[in-house]
């Protein structure tokens, strides 16, 4: 239904480098505790993701994305593509009008495709793929995902750095955005070592 979204990208794209994980601190392990003492939500959690795991997985490897950004979804919308915040992002990936939009979702009052787990992933990925472009380290993109560009970017001009730890200690990025990012952290730890 989306031909422009489906078809691959006009320039070519190259497998971005992987996220490797930090070690992990206090932040971290907090988000840690935080999701594993949920238990029936990490169920869930894990099952909606098994649902989606080869076409995320597919996605992803066609748009250069490296696989552990797939978590990202689960710190989302818990992998439900039904998912709508009280700000009015939507879907698996969560995205605003304007994003979904711009990386040529459709979205109208009949039909809204941030809801579709396809088209959505695609976006998502591509969207994911430009940020890095931008940025040049995941931390970074990641922030970017969650706080918006204009922010990350003012954070890194102002402090003179472009490591996301830093930012986060200096107290310039949004605390939601610097919380986004450890629970992506926690949520990949978990799922990559489920024991």
């Amino acid at each position: 239904s989306n031909s422009a979204l489906l078809s691959p990208r006009s320039r070519q794209t190259r497998q971005l480098p992987d996220v490797e994980l930090p070690p992990r601190n206090l932040e971290i392990a907090r988000e840690i505790t935080h999701l594993v003492t949920d238990e029936p939500t990490l169920r869930v959690s894990y099952r909606n993701r098994q649902k989606y795991m080869k076409m995320l997985r597919e996605v992803f490897l066609d748009e250069g994305v490296p696989e552990r950004l797939i978590n990202l979804a689960m710190v989302e919308s818990k992998f439900d593509p039904n998912k709508r915040s009280p700000a009015g992002a939507v879907g698996l990936w969560q995205f605003m009008k304007d994003t979904g939009r711009l990386y040529g979702l459709e979205i109208s009052w009949t039909d809204d495709q941030r809801k579709d787990p396809i088209l959505s992933t695609i976006a998502a990925a591509r969207h994911l793929y430009d940020l890095y472009s931008k940025f040049g380290d995941w931390y970074l993109a990641i922030a970017a995902y969650n706080g918006g560009v204009s922010a990350v970017e003012s954070a890194c001009r102002a402090s003179g750095s472009r490591n996301f730890e830093r930012l986060a200690r200096s107290g310039l990025l949004p605390s939601e955005t610097v919380q986004f990012v450890h629970r992506f952290v926690a949520v990949t730890t978990v799922f990559e070592n489920p024991e």
